[in-house]
């Protein structure tokens, strides 16, 4: 009997046929998928290079029927900023919480199984608590992290839209927690989702196998950046010497975005996995007054960008906090921002 290979013969020129006509359909960049499929068949094992190659594009083919089959649009997207969070972090801790005080009853509830003696977090929810849905993942072990990364953007539908929209968007996956997401650049992505007119903005969310950062698209200059985020989030902006006032009046918002600027007096990167830090003064505020930020891990390296002294644009969320003194909190409630993004503003 024939094999596949030898009816059609699976060499370089095949592949590269192929990758070509996947990328049409796709709208990926040719040079991406033909960088995808030499990563695969690099782990691919085979008897021939042409069942290596066979194999290797079968891999690539799954996720290209993933794509294919999504009801994902494309839409025009500039990435400001983000915040991410581990959806299973709290849930692993309050087990092992529990397994440490009452070992013998966490272990006959089986939220823990003891997997090569290793004390392992299950997942025991039969149902969804919100939705009521039933639980695809009951009776599996919770995975180490589940990663959300929720962008403040701006988009648009290339087709239907006259100008740039708000937009929240949620990617879900270790890939855009590891990679690098292109801030401040003008991109095509597919994504699911609709525009809510309660909010005002577009809630989109990332599609398995469709989403991904395959074309940088355009870079913009700092001026088309700062005049999308005066323009587009304008409702948004409040004074420094606001936030306070606007904070109490609002904290009862579960979307509530504060857009606002002023100096960057000092800033500080940390190492992976511990708080970055700015501090932010503006003419605004009383005579010696500052306002210190927490940078999100996943935008540190929006930092890089600046240096002390420039006038910057400050996505965030505000928050009271615990001041600090020579090291130790104080009772002194202060104002504090979580930073989702850093925008230059114009010289």
């Amino acid at each position: 009997m024939m094999t596949m290979s030898q009816v059609i013969q699976i060499d370089a020129q095949y592949v590269a046929g192929k990758l070509i006509s996947w990328a049409e359909k796709s709208g990926k960049n040719p040079e991406n998928l033909k960088s995808e499929f030499q990563s695969i068949y690099a782990k691919t094992e085979g008897r021939t290079e042409a069942s290596r190659m066979k194999k290797a594009l079968n891999l690539m083919k799954k996720s290209f029927e993933t794509s294919m089959n999504s009801n994902a649009v494309m839409y025009k997207v500039v990435l400001l900023g983000t915040s991410t969070y581990d959806a299973v972090a709290k849930r692993r801790k309050d087990i092992m919480k529990r397994y440490d005080l009452t070992p013998g009853e966490s272990i006959t509830k089986g939220e823990i199984v003891l997997i090569n003696d290793v004390p392992t977090p299950m997942d025991i929810e039969k149902t969804f608590a919100r939705s009521g849905k039933e639980n695809p993942f009951y009776g599996k072990p919770i995975p180490l992290h589940s990663w959300t990364v929720n962008c403040v953007a701006v988009a648009m539908k290339p087709t239907e839209d006259k100008k740039w929209i708000q937009a929240g968007v949620v990617l879900r996956g270790d890939e855009f927690v590891t990679g690098d997401i292109p801030f401040g650049r003008e991109i095509d992505l597919r994504l699911n989702g609709t525009f809510s007119t309660e909010q005002g903005r577009y809630i989109l969310n990332s599609s398995k196998g469709a989403t991904n950062f395959s074309t940088l698209g355009k870079e913009l200059s700092v001026d088309e950046l700062s005049e999308i985020v005066d323009t587009v989030y304008g409702d948004k902006f409040v004074l420094a010497k606001d936030l306070e006032d606007d904070l109490e009046n609002t904290k009862s918002n579960p979307n509530r975005l504060v857009v606002t600027e002023g100096i960057l007096n000092s800033h500080y990167k940390a190492e992976p996995g511990k708080m970055s830090t700015l501090v932010l003064s503006d003419e605004s505020l009383s005579l010696g007054k500052t306002i210190k930020g927490f940078v999100d891990a996943s935008i540190v390296s929006q930092l890089d960008n600046f240096e002390n002294g420039e006038e910057v644009s400050i996505i965030c969320r505000t928050s009271w906090g615990k001041g600090y003194e020579d090291g130790h909190k104080t009772d002194e409630d202060v104002l504090n921002m979580n930073v989702y993004g850093i925008i230059p503003k114009p010289e």
